[in-house]
Formats: structure tokens, C-alpha cells, sequence
């Protein structure tokens, strides 16, 4: 299975300036492979979000893989 048509309507949806809002949305809605959703999430979060964002998401993210691994406790938060 290819991601062409999935990997243009993300193209497209980047190039009309859709939030990564919007895009993640599309991307969730999707009954495709975990490896495939992963491929266009990051395609999507490296492309359409600015610097601001791709910020705040790696540390919403690191954030959550500390508190999962047991390194970060929420008396620390």
C-alpha cells in the first residue's frame, strides 16, 4: 500500500495554510497502518507548524514520555 493519495491531500492541506490542527484531524481520521499515520503526522508536524509549535509539542511530548517512564512525578510538575 502507498501513501500517495494520503500524502498529497497532506501536501495540499499544508500548501492552504490548514492549521496542524486540522491536519492531525485528517490524519487520525484515517484507517491506515500505525507506521503509515506515524509517516504523515511527521510529515505534517515538520511542514505546516511554525517554530512555536513544533516547541511546545516536542515538550508536551518529551514531558509525557518522562511521566510515562517514571522519571518526571507530578510533584515535580
Amino acid at each position: 500500500m502507498t501513501l500517495t493519495y494520503e500524502h498529497g491531500a497532506v501536501n495540499a492541506m499544508i500548501r492552504q495554510g490548514e492549521s496542524f490542527d486540522q491536519i492531525e484531524d485528517y490524519i487520525n481520521a484515517l484507517a491506515l497502518p500505525s507506521e503509515h499515520l506515524d509517516a504523515l503526522w511527521l510529515l505534517a508536524w515538520a511542514e505546516a507548524t511554525d517554530p512555536e509549535t513544533r516547541s511546545r509539542l516536542i515538550a508536551d511530548t518529551l514531558s509525557g514520555l518522562a511521566r510515562e517512564s517514571g522519571l518526571l512525578t507530578s510533584a515535580v510538575e
